[in-house]
């Protein structure tokens, strides 16, 4: 997987704010996995993403979002089921049986994850920015440049 398509697969699913799991999302497992169960073909075109499907372009943001709505694709996407702090004792026991005890002291050794924070997209406010992680705002610096973060920096909200 080239840098450009997987900028053009986090940018494209940031713009549906729909917000990749870092720690099992990958753009080359979603190229394969839309090719494989949908006979969509990835492509980019000056660093726009194109889709196409029997050899006709289809619509991103209709594929994408049909995508990650599928249940066998959700555990790539943030959900605001990620969030542990909202969890109750039977969702925590669970979890725990699941993954492990060591698992667990890991998800809550780090801030929960929250859906709907735009990584890929360079156009968020001030209050998103500043919600990110560290790792986040390197990943969105590194994409966006440091006149985008001024940018978002100099917005009100």
């Amino acid at each position: 997987m080239n840098r450009e398509t997987d900028n053009a697969i986090r940018s494209a699913f940031g713009s549906l704010k729909v917000r990749p799991n870092d720690q099992v999302f990958s753009s080359s497992q979603v190229v394969e996995r839309l090719k494989a169960n949908h006979g969509v073909e990835v492509t980019t075109v000056e660093g726009i993403l194109e889709l196409k499907q029997n050899g006709q372009i289809v619509s991103v943001p209709t594929v994408l979002r049909a995508f990650a709505s599928k249940p066998e694709n959700a555990g790539l996407f943030v959900s605001e089921g990620d969030d542990h702090t909202k969890w109750d004792g039977k969702k925590k026991t669970e979890f725990i049986a699941q993954h492990g005890i060591a698992a667990w002291e890991s998800k809550i050794a780090k801030a929960p994850l929250k859906a709907n924070v735009d990584v890929a997209n360079c156009d968020i406010s001030k209050t998103e920015y500043l919600s990110m992680t560290m790792t986040e705002k390197a990943r969105w610096i590194g994409m966006h440049g440091l006149d985008s973060q001024a940018a978002v920096l100099r917005k009100a909200k």
